[in-house]
């Protein structure tokens, strides 16, 4: 295990160096974090992307934390009315009898004395402020089952303030999950089992839940408001406020140091043609066109180099899974058909630089096709800090972390 040799100061400048970018990063791995954050372009996204990024933003913002929160007390004090329906008994008396009506009906029945027609008091919640309580509560439902990378998370019936880890940082897929829980658990209430789905949402609705009595129906009409703005008009602006606020910041450092480098080669490439949200399943994360030359950059996913693995039927034979030995940042250089490796250790100590080196030099031999004949290096090794003693064109190069976008620079330029 690599000891955390970070001071707060080193770890401040990675966490600024990275907030450029960090707004990409949608990984399970990451936790809620508070921070002034910088979006760089959210044209670069598909639509695709942009959906995701706003349903997860909608999930995690201050509105539906706070509508949920709410649920219990609204459910304490949900509004209703009181009506009084027409019930015809024989032989026992429920509720206020109507003699008027009770004698009508006795002389039609051939004055049966045991018919009674009453009205007990009865109470309704299918009032336009719980339409609207039930209308988001479905919209959230959908949004967590019908995403994909969303749909797979537990429920979890736990309190908020527990989310959070030892260090106090709260991974935003436990928070889905808690969502999840309260939002399923709402839509079973007996109290909304009457009540109308509206197939939209009208201004009386809104209104009602902002004059209710009980003063947390202000909350549903919040939710609403925003889940109008960024899911169903998917209004930038919106979207890119709740992204400023809020970025997903990696809970591991060394995960946070791959991150780092990552943006460190896009910042180094340009303007990117294409650029992909990072999250599980993710194909490439950027496109960059440099003259005539298209690069493809990869984060721990690779199209096509295992395809020529030297080494995969070894693992074959014995049915042992290699998809988690992959390397952290693969190049892909297009018009000449060649990959660079990059891996990353968050690291000083010289004896783990040693066997990270013998680990990418085992990378170079197995996929040694995909390499230029003449290409030096084929392969980087990141670490936090590494004195060289000498400048030699090597199979693999080390390199500290302040020095990865020179050498993207000069690489692309030679």
């Amino acid at each position: 295990m690599v000891s955390d040799f970070w001071t707060d100061k080193e770890y401040r400048y990675v966490l600024d160096r990275v907030r450029h970018f960090l707004w990409l990063y949608v990984h399970e791995g990451a936790s809620i974090k508070e921070l002034h954050n910088v979006v760089q372009n959210l044209t670069w996204l598909d639509k695709r992307d942009i959906d995701y990024l706003a349903i997860v933003h909608f999930l995690l913002s201050d509105e539906v934390k706070e509508f949920v929160k709410a649920l219990s007390r609204i459910f304490r004090k949900i509004s209703h009315s009181t009506q009084r329906e027409v019930f015809v008994n024989r032989g026992f008396i429920r509720g206020r009898v109507d003699w008027n009506l009770t004698l009508k009906k006795r002389y039609s029945q051939g004055y049966d004395p045991t018919i009674f027609v009453c009205k007990p008091p009865g109470r309704t919640y299918n009032l336009p402020e719980n339409q609207l309580l039930k209308f988001i509560l479905i919209e959230m439902k959908k949004l967590i089952e019908e995403t994909t990378a969303l749909s797979k998370f537990e429920e979890k019936n736990i309190r908020l303030e527990e989310l959070k880890t030892k260090d106090g940082k709260g991974r935003w897929t436990d928070r889905i999950s808690w969502l999840k829980f309260h939002v399923n658990n709402a839509l079973k209430h007996v109290y909304l089992r009457g009540v109308d789905i509206p197939n939209q949402v009208n201004a009386r609705m809104i209104r009602r839940a902002i004059t209710a009595r009980n003063k947390d129906y202000e909350k549903v009409a919040d939710s609403h408001s925003l889940h109008h703005k960024i899911i169903q008009r998917m209004d930038r602006n919106t979207l890119i406020e709740l992204i400023e606020k809020r970025i997903l910041e990696p809970l591991k450092k060394d995960t946070l140091f791959e991150l780092y480098v990552l943006f460190e080669v896009m910042n180094s490439l340009g303007n990117p043609e294409e650029v992909n949200l990072i999250k599980p399943g993710a194909k490439v994360i950027g496109k960059y066109r440099n003259g005539e030359e298209t690069v493809h950059i990869y984060f721990q996913r690779v199209r096509g180099l295992f395809e020529k693995s030297r080494y995969k039927k070894i693992f074959d034979d014995y049915e042992l899974d290699v998809s988690s030995r992959r390397p952290d940042i693969t190049l892909y250089f297009e018009k000449e058909d060649k990959f660079l490796i990059i891996e990353v250790k968050r690291t000083v100590d010289r004896n783990y630089i040693v066997d990270s080196v013998y680990k990418v030099l085992g990378y170079v031999a197995d996929f040694i096709e995909h390499f230029g004949k003449e290409q030096k290096p084929k392969s980087v090794l990141v670490v936090w800090n590494i004195k060289r003693l000498r400048e030699t064109e090597q199979e693999v190069c080390i390199l500290s972390h302040n020095e990865v976008s020179k050498f993207i620079k000069e690489m692309i330029n030679k």
